[in-house]
């Protein structure tokens, strides 16, 4: 039985928790998952440390940390498009990350399936 729309948003919503929490040491206080033809976008809040919201106030600093998420992100990135493929029994095509200085993250899945609304 093929899975509804709200039930695959849900799923990645609580993967993502999980991911970012077990894989990246981030702890987001709400994740949300939005799927859209053959687009997901997840929007994780929170997930800065108290200690890095310290840490990333000036420039350079900022700039290092982004740096060291980046790479972080792009060594475990594999294991994610892998659950993400399994969630969505789609292929994943890119996974594009950002990470703002509030500690908002921003995921935008693209997949090769289209989802309807």
């Amino acid at each position: 039985m093929q899975k509804s729309k709200a039930e695959v948003e849900k799923e990645i919503s609580h993967y993502m928790a999980h991911f970012l929490s077990e894989q990246l040491g981030e702890r987001p206080r709400a994740v949300a998952a939005f799927l859209s033809g053959d687009t997901v976008t997840v929007r994780a809040s929170h997930c800065l440390a108290p200690g890095e919201r310290l840490f990333v106030r000036d420039v350079q600093s900022w700039q290092l940390f982004q740096e060291f998420k980046n790479l972080q992100y792009e060594k475990v990135k594999p294991q994610l498009q892998e659950r993400l493929e399994q969630i969505t029994a789609s292929k994943v095509i890119d996974i594009v990350s950002v990470l703002g200085q509030n500690g908002m993250r921003f995921d935008v899945i693209t997949l090769n399936r289209h989802f309807e609304s």
